[in-house]
This record gives structure tokens, sequence and C-alpha cells, in this order.
């Protein structure tokens, strides 16, 4: 996996949320991010607070002879100038990096 989605995907999962370890996500920007797992369905979907405002939710979908990636960033208070700043920052993020570096990673894991 990438250093980038590395980030934000934890190494060992756990199996449930009572099992999970407090994750912790780093960046030159913001220093040390407290991430928390809120639900884990091994295999189809994984749900952890990022930054204690916002949530990310991965979830897996059987597609045809494949399998289809979700995911959603909540917790953007749009009415405030510094979150609406950050999900402006953010979504290219996502979009230009993270997402990119998991489908080369999808592509090498089905070689």
């Amino acid at each position: 996996m990438s250093a980038n989605c590395s980030r934000y995907i934890p190494a060992r999962q756990p199996q449930r949320p009572d099992d999970a370890e407090k994750l912790a996500d780093s960046g030159p920007a913001r220093g040390d991010v407290a991430c928390e797992v809120l639900e884990v369905e091994p295999e189809q979907r994984l749900v952890y607070t990022f930054n204690r405002e916002w949530t990310l939710t991965w979830r897996l979908v059987a597609e045809g002879s494949g399998t289809r990636l979700f995911l959603d960033h909540s917790g953007f208070d749009l009415d405030d100038q510094r979150a609406r700043d950050a999900f402006g920052r953010m979504g290219p993020g996502w979009r230009d990096q993270i997402i990119p570096a998991l489908a080369d990673l999808a592509a090498h894991l089905s070689d």
C-alpha cells in the first residue's frame, strides 16, 4: 500500500470496534491526529473518526465480477469557514492522490 493510503487505512484492521486500537494519522501541516474505529464489518465496511470532527466510511460492494469501493468523508460544518476551507482542500486530495493510489494498488493485486 502506498504511503499516502497507509495513513488512512490501518495495516492491521480490527475485527470489531471494541478490539480497535486508537489510530493516528500524521502529516506535516497538522502533526498527529487521533482516529478511532467506530464500526467494522470485515471485508465490507470500516468506519472511523478523524480529527474528532470527521467520519470516514469505506464500503466494499460486490459488482459484477469485481468490487466497487465507496468512500464517504462526512462531518464538515460548511457554515464554518475553517471547515469549509478544509473541505475544499480534502476533496482534491482524495480525488487526485488517495483514490488513484488505491486504484493502482487494486490493479497490482488483480495481476
